[in-house]
C-alpha cells in the first residue's frame, strides 16, 4: 500500500500545448479548481472543472462528467489522470505559484 505523499506525486496530469510551452513543463499535479479536458473514454472532448481529487482511490472528479442513475439522481464519474489534459491552472494558491516558478519566495 502506497503512502499518500507518494500517491500525490503520481497524480500528475499532462498539460495542453499552450501551457506546456508557457511553463516549459510536460505535466503538473492536478488540484481542485483546475480546468481540464477529457481526452479518452465515454466523456471524450468534454471540458470541465475538477471538483475533487481522491488520493486514496487515485481518481479525479470533473463537474461535467456525470451519469444519470435509474432513480434520476446525477452522480460524477471517477476518472484517472491519464484520461485528462489540463487546459487552465488554478493558481491562486501561493505554494502552487512557487512550484510553477511564477512567484519567488
Amino acid at each position: 500500500m502506497d503512502k499518500l505523499h507518494i500517491k500525490k506525486k503520481r497524480m500528475g496530469t499532462a498539460l495542453n500545448k499552450e501551457l506546456r510551452a508557457q511553463l516549459k513543463r510536460r505535466s503538473v499535479g492536478i488540484r481542485k479548481g483546475d480546468q481540464v479536458r477529457i481526452i479518452k473514454g465515454k466523456f471524450k472532448n468534454i471540458e470541465g472543472t475538477v471538483t475533487s481529487v481522491d488520493l486514496k482511490k487515485m481518481r479525479v472528479y470533473v463537474d461535467n462528467a456525470v451519469v444519470k442513475k435509474k432513480s434520476g439522481e446525477q452522480v460524477q464519474v471517477p476518472l484517472t489522470t491519464s484520461k485528462l489534459r489540463i487546459t487552465k491552472l488554478f493558481t491562486t494558491d501561493k505554494n502552487r505559484q512557487v512550484a510553477l516558478g511564477q512567484n519567488k519566495v
